[in-house]
């Protein structure tokens, strides 16, 4: 057991590090950006156009050998609930037709984009991958979604 456990602390310790190095390619100093959450994972956030970009490094999950990188984004808040059914099913049909390495997901009242994988051979184009895309595709879709729905912007509540 204590050899998976090794193994989970070197993977967290390298797919930082590829973070870092990520963030710092992006103009963006990672220390700065880091802003580590309470449970302990690392965290950073950075403005990719209008919207911030959390990326985070997270340990294993209870019974996993690896933890997982995880790259999210708030992009609007929900709707009134009387005009919710469409606007999940925009969600949906965007998810099933136009995204491709992230999905939309629901936290609380918000809609966010969320990409995610385990940190088992992470390389550093994969890490910029899921970044560019999922910031990429937060800054189109909530003014996309903003002005097809009219609701509220994450980045308009900074």
């Amino acid at each position: 057991m204590a050899a998976i456990e090794h193994l989970g602390e070197e993977d967290l310790a390298r797919a930082i590090s590829l973070v870092a190095q990520t963030i710092r390619e992006l103009g963006v100093d990672p220390d700065t950006a880091r802003t580590d959450s309470p449970d302990g994972s690392a965290r950073f956030v950075l403005r990719r156009g209008s919207v911030r970009v959390a990326v985070q490094v997270l340990p294993p999950r209870e019974g996993a050998s690896h933890g997982s990188l995880r790259v999210v984004a708030p992009i609007v808040d929900l709707p009134a609930e009387s005009s919710q059914l469409p606007f999940l099913r925009r969600l949906l049909e965007v998810n099933a037709r136009e995204l491709a390495g992230a999905a939309f997901g629901i936290v609380a009242d918000a809609v966010v984009l969320v990409s995610e994988r385990s940190l088992e051979d992470l390389d550093a184009s994969e890490v910029q991958t899921m970044v560019r895309v999922v910031g990429v595709a937060a800054d189109t879709w909530d003014d996309a979604l903003a002005d097809e729905f009219d609701v509220i912007r994450a980045s308009d509540h900074a």
